[in-house]
């Protein structure tokens, strides 16, 4: 779905589809920020009760502003032709689509949460206090929900509540004091005879169609809070038949009956919200609310405004890590108390560096590709191009008003051009070109069909001939929409014509070995969506150029590796299949395709491309690089280095060859090899790729020698811009008790990465070990949101552990063993994430499963005074597993 728009929203992904409609996570391009818009497709706008069930939830929620409720923020129209918004095989050529734009709330809804586990005291009282806060908000705006359920309810990383859907919202309007728009006609009527609710959570009152008021939120309320502390809801049903006669049967039975752990008091707190009378039920949620301060206040065990994480009391199992995290970083030794000076050092033996090094080196994706051509010597000439007053074909106001819009909003944008002057001549039609100008951008509009406009975009030289145009049509509000792509594609132009010689004709081919060298050049890597314009302007101009789709797969896939959005790795994919289809024995594709396969960790299929790529002998050595980078990923040492050695011999002087030779050698236990050769390779490497050094740093941390690490910091002449680099300097600031700068250092892999996981659990160690708990605290939760993402696409050990690490460190062991049951541990091989998994099972108090996993460490090579010496493990010195696997004294 890359690159479909809706008005001035950028669709990134769907991200669910119910009765009501289908909603995305899209970003607004107005205000840069990411939003979930929910969009009533035509087929169903069509159906009266459904659209007046949709305006009703955009009136409804627009009203209400409260930190548990998400938030409102259009509501609106748009004509669409894309099939994904409108209809499969529509032949329409315009449709109509209502469109809602609200809150985008990371998380899972509450009904995820329950069908692992029913939840504990402290955890629903929690929730309790802001759904019933969030309520309140709405009966006192004269919102009525009418269908508060777990799936309405989504939870933060962070333990926030957030209500969702008010499509079944009754507004009273004596209470609101506002009055829906005329045109609204009935949409804030209920047909008589039509239930508006979801059983098991419907109050009695709605399935008799009285006129219901604020307190069957309430019973609402009662079940789901019943639910959460029991596993099952009061009133069992399969079918709202069976449900009514459940309802009027017999009362629920006491929930204490049900969930024994759950105090008297507080469950009849419950069982009074599910009376079945009004009158017999709190009067109000601000009532409930005080009804649990009053319970809180009489002994309840925990604060209960937010969900806080679980850390361990004094005297129990230590919650540190002074172990390297999986993956591109290696952590801090950070959450326990104890001051730097006390904390223990780790040094892994050998046989755990070797695995270590191996999946270090997942980082390899992140390096320039050889394909891409280098930069000239000779530096692009400058340019002077003026743009031109909008030119209106036709007698349009419209066109004219969104003409000066485009024409002031496309000078703004260029004003930062690098070697490219950029003239506004105003909107005077007598406006006469400057004597240094190269040339002219200018805007043509004019009328198209009936209700849309054409808007052109032109780039001439001096004697007038067009070097680029390009089309848009659509409405007013489209083409505003569409401005940041006008003013993406007006500036990837003037940088390709800058690099010609001479004025002629801007071609797909210009525009592709532009593109490559951006995605190719280690000073802009960080942003490889950048260059997907220059591959968009290539395929523009020809559809079937199979290289340019082959070179937007890689940049697609590159971002994808720094934010998974799974949308961005279905649309490489597909450019690489595509490719292949145009031209079966090209390499790019196959190479494109194969590096696919391996971020979704099909190694198999990954493999069969590279090799079809090695046959060809002008791209075998960077084929036999992908080889080897994919060997040492499956765990591969020897074989990647006898593959990467190959590859040297047609390219002896490719640092980023040598580089990744150094990975597999540190893998497979040569270490001092390893540092002569990333030395070697940081020779070779131009002054901004630093990636060799990275590695020296890391090797460094690895061994610990964190001075040395600390060191080739001072070699590094440019602001750290990568993740890694900066997640492994905080690493050995840290082991050399610099906690200030351990922690700058994390906050930029964050800041440069927010989408890693791994950052995120380094950074939330160093926050704790500073006593920073509330921070710590949002940075495990944000790990544990990225993993669950990451595990959607490729759900491979270390990631598993990963998870189970954070889960732990929150407090959620019943989660953590979920996960555990869901991804067998028995399918971990590595050091890290076996590592990883003891310390999780140690600091959920399961002891025995914690020593198992710690003598499969034993086996794979950990020294066993690594272990004894751990923190991570001081909980287990009573067991008497422990000591024999660690040969300590009882």
């Amino acid at each position: 779905m890359l690159h479909r728009r809706l008005a001035h929203f950028e669709i990134l992904e769907r991200i669910g589809q119910g009765g009501m409609g289908v909603v995305y996570r899209a970003r607004d391009t107005h205000l840069g920020r990411i939003v979930a818009v929910k969009i009533l497709p035509p087929a169903v706008a069509s159906d009266p009760e459904r659209r007046s069930r949709f305006l009703r939830e955009a009136q409804a929620a627009a009203n209400l502003n409260h930190p548990n409720i998400a938030t409102v923020y259009q509501f609106s129209t748009a004509k669409v032709e894309d099939p994904e918004f409108t209809e499969p095989g529509s032949s329409e050529p315009a449709q109509e689509v209502f469109f809602l734009a609200m809150e985008y709330v990371e998380g899972n809804d509450l009904q995820h949460h329950l069908s692992r586990a029913p939840l504990t005291v402290e955890e629903t009282l929690g929730y309790a206090r802001q759904i019933a806060d969030g309520l309140a908000a709405a009966h006192r705006a004269g919102v009525i929900h009418r269908d508060l359920k777990p799936n309405n309810i989504r939870i933060t990383p962070e333990g926030r509540v957030k209500i969702l859907d008010f499509g079944l919202a009754k507004i009273r309007q004596e209470v609101a004091g506002w009055v829906p728009p005329a045109d609204a006609g009935q949409s804030f009527h209920t047909t008589r005879g039509m239930l508006m609710g979801t059983p098991p959570y419907m109050a009695p009152e709605q399935l008799q169609d009285s006129d219901v008021d604020h307190r069957c939120d309430l019973f609402s309320l009662g079940v789901v809070l019943y639910e959460m502390l029991s596993g099952e809801t009061p009133y069992p049903a399969g079918s709202l038949l069976e449900y009514v006669k459940a309802l009027s049967g017999s009362p629920a039975r006491p929930l204490t009956e049900v969930a024994t752990q759950v105090p008297p008091d507080l469950a009849q707190v419950v069982m009074t919200l599910l009376a079945q009378e009004p009158k017999d039920r709190y009067a109000s949620a601000e009532a409930l609310l005080q009804g649990l301060r009053d319970w809180h206040e009489a002994g309840a065990p925990t604060e209960i405004t937010a969900v806080s994480p679980r850390f361990e009391v004094p005297g129990g199992p230590p919650t540190g890590s002074s172990t390297p995290r999986t993956g591109e970083a290696l952590s801090p030794a950070t959450v326990s108390t104890p001051p730097p000076s006390r904390l223990r050092t780790l040094a892994l033996a050998a046989g755990a560096l070797a695995t270590l090094a191996a999946l270090t080196a997942l980082g390899w994706w992140l390096l320039p590709n050889r394909q891409a051509p280098q930069p000239t010597d000779s530096p692009p000439r400058r340019l002077t191009v003026a743009v031109m007053p909008f030119e209106v074909l036709g007698e349009s106001a419209e066109a004219e008003s969104l003409g000066r819009r485009l024409a002031s909003y496309l000078v703004g944008e260029l004003a930062q051009l690098e070697g490219i002057q950029v003239l506004d001549m105003g909107t005077a039609s007598s406006a006469t070109l400057p004597a240094d100008a190269d040339g002219t951008l200018r805007w043509e509009l004019q009328d198209d069909e009936a209700e849309a406009l054409r808007s052109t975009l032109l780039l001439r030289d001096l004697s007038r001939l067009v070097l680029w145009s390009h089309s848009w049509t659509g409405t007013r509000e489209i083409l505003a929409a569409q401005q940041p792509e006008m003013a993406d594609q007006a500036r990837a132009v003037l940088s390709t014509w800058r690099r010609l010689d001479q004025d002629r004709r801007l071609e797909a081919m210009d525009f592709f070995k532009a593109g490559l060298e951006l995605l190719g050049d280690d000073r802009r890597n960080r942003r490889p969506l950048e260059t997907l314009v220059y591959f968009d302007l290539a395929i523009q101009q020809d559809r079937e150029f199979a290289r340019a789709l082959a070179a937007r797969s890689r940049a697609l896939r590159r971002a994808y590796d720094m934010g998974p959005e799974e949308a961005l790795l279905d649309q490489a994919e597909e450019d690489a299949r595509r490719a292949i289809d145009l031209a079966q024995d090209a390499p790019e594709p196959r190479s494109a395709l194969g590096r696919v396969h391996l971020t979704r960790g099909e190694y198999e299929e990954a493999m069969e491309q590279f090799r079809l790529a090695a046959e060809d002998p002008e791209a075998r050595a960077e084929a036999l690089f992908d080889i080897g980078i994919l060997q040492l990923t499956m765990g591969q040492p020897e074989a990647s280095i006898e593959t990467l050695q190959e590859a040297l011999t047609l390219d002896p002087e490719n640092w980023d060859f040598l580089n990744q030779l150094a990975l597999a050698l540190e893998s497979a236990q040569k270490l001092e090899l390893a540092q002569s050769t990333f030395e070697k390779a940081a020779e070779l490497a131009p002054e901004d790729a630093y990636w060799p050094l990275s590695n020296l740093v890391r090797l460094a941390v690895t061994r610990g020698d964190y001075e040395a690490a600390v060191q080739y910091d001072a070699r590094i002449s440019r602001p750290l811009m990568e993740g890694t680099l900066a997640s492994n300097l905080g690493n050995a600031y840290y082991r050399v008790g610099q906690l200030e700068k351990a922690e700058r250092a994390f906050r930029r892999a964050v800041e440069l990465d927010p989408q890693d996981s791994i950052y995120q659990r380094n950074l939330a160690d160093v926050l704790a070990e500073e006593g920073k708990r509330q921070e710590a605290e949002a940075a495990y939760g944000a790990c544990v949101a990225l993993v669950r993402r990451e595990m959607r696409v490729n759900a491979a050990p270390d990631r598993v552990a990963l998870l189970s690490l954070c889960l732990a460190e929150r407090g959620e062991c019943a989660e953590m063993n979920v996960v555990l049951s869901q991804n067998p541990p028995e399918d971990m091989n590595n050091v890290i994430p076996l590592w990883n998994l003891a310390h999780a099972q140690t600091l959920c108090e399961q002891r025995q499963a914690a020593v198992d996993t710690l003598e499969r460490l034993r086996d794979l090579g950990v020294d066993a005074e690594v272990i004894a010496a751990s923190r991570e493990f001081a909980a287990l010195q009573g067991e008497p597993r422990f000591r024999r696997l660690t040969a300590t004294s009882p």
